[in-house]
């Protein structure tokens, strides 16, 4: 099962979790379970800086996670960091079963467009998918 986690305010309506779960389902062959946090835990964030841990955000998803869950994808609407980085748009797990990505700086492109639709879902695919590699670039996908 992948188990899907919204960390962030609210919850995402039925429509757009259904544009993210569908793709990935497909993606890995396999059924997926949602599960919401109303909000982030106040020690992911790093309160110098305003944004959130990626790092912590992932051991905290991977402490949660149900041991029948081959895969974990949080999705969160915080602005994600690590500390040689401004921001990142998620991090995965090496190797592993896990990652985290944030939907906060996708909502526009930096020339003040609208962002490409799906970008989401191919983010937390490209995540998930990045087993064995230290580093997976970030760069939109359209």
């Amino acid at each position: 099962m992948l188990l899907l986690e919204w960390i962030g305010a609210g919850s995402p309506n039925e429509a757009t979790w259904d544009r993210v779960r569908r793709p990935l389902e497909a993606a890995f062959d396999m059924p997926s379970a949602y599960r919401a946090v109303d909000g982030l835990p106040a020690e992911m964030l790093d309160t110098r800086r305003g944004q959130a841990s990626s790092t912590k955000i992932l051991r905290w998803i991977l402490e949660r996670a149900p041991a029948d869950a081959e895969k974990v994808l949080g999705l969160t609407d915080a602005d994600l960091v690590i500390p040689v980085l401004t921001f990142v748009f998620g991090e995965a797990q090496l190797g592993g079963v896990a990652a985290v990505v944030s939907t906060a700086r996708l909502g526009a492109r930096y020339d003040g467009g609208a962002g490409p639709p799906g970008t989401c879902w191919r983010r937390g695919t490209r995540r998930m998918r990045a087993r064995g590699r230290p580093h997976v670039r970030a760069r939109a996908l359209s």
